[in-house]
């Protein structure tokens, strides 16, 4: 047994783990800060960088107090941050905006600190509410798009720093500013952004042991980049090099940024930007409810735990109050340095907490180093912080269509994708949320009226897994392309059931028998319960038989049709699957075309181990032969006994039953009617049984032992001949029947 960690080696790990979330998450809070006031120009870093601060040191640290999760790693993040900034350069724009009066600095950060706290309250309402199982029900192409979106801006807005430009330099000149981009400034940020690519890949290899390991990549990125900085500067002193951060005041809060809301005469900025804050507070809560869900599960299947979104969102919603209150940016859970932290070692709060307090001293003391830092390098860190911003699913996507697997589904999918990012890039995130939305509610109304129908096929392509006699095959083979198989996706309901009925009036004129295959389908309402009644009597009344697959009368369909059905849809029509809907079919045509019974005995002479026989040689092989019977339920043999005995089924039913490794369930494997054999493939190879077999109904075997076999090769080597023979030949056709079952994809 382990002995426990001791207190200090626990506590010291937590604070080793504190120190490496600090440095996987400084680069990035430090770029965010400077992003949200990106329109200021140089106040942009002297007012960004301590929002930037206050939000990680304050609200990251309620976040970490009342979260629960494993890791609740709160921090500025890209996309409100960006929703922000797009606040922030609205209200630069306003001619009525001067950068040099200090009450119109004030009442911007009253705005961007109105949409903060707005952005808090509605995360609680909406964590209150429940409101946010809304957005599990977001289409993903739309959300793909977004995400995008956001990854594009966030990347092109990091162009100026990386290219050495000046503030305004790309609006004012358009493509004739790319003839001042800087050569050095563009290098040293490019060799950051390949920094931080590589070092994960360095760090895999073991390249430089504990260092590649413990180093986040935005921090080696960001050492790496300065030193390269600092190596060009000394070597080429007249090189352009683009701008260093330059002074940082002391991140101290303030509790007076909400003032000029409350003031008597409202500044007309106020007034004129209030409805935009506002808006830009609803996206940006729309963003993280969708975020929390999101970035939860991913953190959740990392870590191998389970969180309650509500509660983590109702968490952040408080953070990102207190945040605003202090004239803070936007919070989100930060997977990265959740993760960061959690692999270094943390599993406690405390690491969190440290981290937040390193924050705190960072901001109070370290200014005059972060002034220091080179904004292309920063910008070459968030670039890589960019691309990774980028949906994973339509990449994959993309990826797909390349290599030439190009689906009408796909190429909707990738239109939906490009037009939400598109409108959210060209403009505005306010549109592209719009948008969004707009196209959500159309992908809803063209799933819900698009064919109920997903494959068609017939019992030819899919016949059940019972083994019929060589007459009933006979007979069946004529008759399977008669009952059809509908294999059904998606809800049944009143704008689907219409549709349902036509397909289904189409095929009755050519079938015996129709079966509906509900594994697929997610909800049936009451005009879906009707309507699949009506079709049921209209078939009745035309000789064809409607089976239910996928219907168990306790299941949650099984209660709606009941509930809203009665006893229109009688349970003698529902099956566990379409394997046995499929036999029920089967076994109906049988009786309707040949009136033949399955359970009709069959006598040793027409069995399939006497074909070919004559009476004489049937007389002999039967002195080898012992007889068993069975009652319903009772077992022949269980899965993993020894294969010593082959049976032949002469009166009643056996199923062979056994355990699939895919689902952990029991599945049939097949059913013998009578005439048919069993346990002849365990008594041939002598390893043992592959499934377990049991009695349907009362049933008579006649058993043929190993030893019995042996007997009759050495005294009638003739007759055992052709006995071998109809066992291989019994196996070659349950080996196709079992290949077109297969290749049918039932599972």
């Amino acid at each position: 047994m382990p002995m426990p960690s001791h207190p200090v080696t626990t506590l010291t790990r937590e604070y080793a783990a504190g120190a490496a979330s600090v440095l996987a998450g400084l680069a990035s809070v430090l770029t965010l800060g400077i992003l949200a006031y990106a329109a200021l120009g140089s106040q942009a870093a002297t007012i960004g960088i301590p929002a930037a601060l206050i939000a990680t040191v304050f609200g990251g640290s309620l976040f970490a107090v009342i979260a629960r999760g494993p890791m609740p790693a709160g921090g500025p993040s890209s996309a409100p941050t960006l929703m922000l900034a797009a606040l922030v350069a609205g209200v630069v724009a306003d001619p009525g905006f001067d950068r040099g009066r200090a009450n119109d600095v004030a009442a911007l950060l009253a705005l961007t600190a109105g949409s903060v706290v707005g952005m808090g309250l509605l995360q609680i309402a909406i964590a209150l509410s429940g409101l946010m199982r809304v957005s599990r029900f977001v289409p993903q192409p739309v959300l793909a798009g977004f995400m995008n979106g956001v990854a594009v801006v966030f990347v092109l807005s990091q162009v100026p720093a990386l290219f050495g430009w000046t503030s305004g330099l790309w609006a004012a000149r358009g493509l004739h500013a790319l003839a001042a981009i800087e050569p050095a400034t563009l290098a040293i940020g490019m060799a950051t952004v390949v920094a931080v690519w590589a070092w994960p890949r360095l760090s895999a290899q073991d390249w430089m042991p504990g260092v590649t390991r413990f180093m986040p990549p935005s921090f080696a990125g960001l050492w790496l980049g300065c030193a390269l900085y600092a190596a060009v500067a000394w070597l080429a002193p007249s090189a352009a090099l683009g701008g260093m951060i330059g002074e940082v005041p002391r991140a101290l809060p303030t509790i007076d940024r909400l003032v000029p809301w409350f003031g008597g005469d409202v500044s007309g900025l106020l007034r004129r930007h209030a409805l935009t804050a506002a808006t830009t507070a609803a996206l940006m809560a729309m963003i993280g409810t969708l975020d929390i869900v999101l970035n939860g599960l991913a953190l959740d299947q990392a870590l191998r735990s389970r969180t309650e979104p509500r509660h983590e969102l109702f968490a952040l919603g408080a953070a990102n109050i207190l945040s605003g209150v202090f004239g803070g940016l936007p919070l989100l859970l930060v997977r990265a340095r959740a993760l960061a932290t959690w692999r270094a070692g943390g599993r406690r709060r405390v690491s969190l907490l440290f981290a937040n307090t390193l924050f705190a001293v960072l901001a109070l003391v370290g200014t005059p180093l972060l002034a220091l830092l080179p904004e292309t390098v920063l910008a070459g860190i968030m670039v890589m912080v960019g691309l990774l911003l980028f949906d994973a699913w339509s990449l994959r996507l993309v990826g797909a269509w390349i290599r030439g697997r190009r689906s009408a589904e796909a190429r909707h999918n990738l239109v939906l994708v490009g037009v939400v990012c598109g409108v959210s890039v060209v403009f505005g995130f306010a549109l592209g949320v719009a948008v969004g939305a707009v196209l959500a509610v159309v992908v809803f109304i063209r799933s819900m009226n698009r064919s109920l129908v997903r494959a068609r096929r017939s019992a030819v392509e899919q016949p059940s897994r019972r083994i019929y006699s060589e007459a009933h095959e006979t007979v069946l083979r004529a008759q399977r392309p008669s009952i059809a198989i509908l294999e059904l996706e998606g809800a049944l309901f009143f704008g689907s059931a219409d549709r349902l009925t036509r397909e289904v009036d189409a095929l009755a004129g050519k079938c015996l028998a129709i079966v509906m295959d509900f594994r697929r389908v997610n909800l049936i309402d009451a005009s879906g319960a009707v309507v699949l009644s009506q079709i049921h009597d209209r078939l009745q009344e035309r000789g064809v038989a409607l089976r239910l697959a996928g219907l168990v009368p306790g299941d949650r369909h099984g209660h709606a049709l009941r509930e809203f059905a009665g006893e229109a849809l009688p349970t003698s029509a529902w099956h566990p699957d379409v394997d046995r809907a499929v036999e029920a079919a089967e076994i109906d045509a049988l009786a309707r075309v040949a009136s033949q019974s399955v359970d009709e005995a069959v006598p040793l002479s027409r069995s399939a181990l006497a074909i070919g026989l004559d009476t004489g040689q049937c007389a002999l092989l039967a002195g080898y032969l012992e007889t068993c019977t069975f009652r319903a339920g009772e077992r022949l043999f269980s899965q993993g006994d020894p294969g010593d005995r082959l049976y032949v089924l002469t009166v009643g039913s056996i199923s062979v039953m056994g355990h699939v490794a895919s689902t952990g369930s029991r599945r049939r494997f097949v059913t013998c009617s009578p005439g048919m054999m069993l346990g002849e493939v365990a008594m041939l190879d002598g390893r043992g049984r592959s499934g377990q077999a049991v009695a349907d109904s009362h049933s008579e075997t006649r058993v043929l032992t190993k030893a019995s076999l042996q007997r009759l090769g050495a005294e009638h080597p003739a007759l055992c001949a052709l006995v071998y023979r109809n066992i291989a030949r019994h196996l070659a056709d349950r080996l196709r029947t079992a290949s077109i079952v297969h290749g049918a994809g039932e599972d």
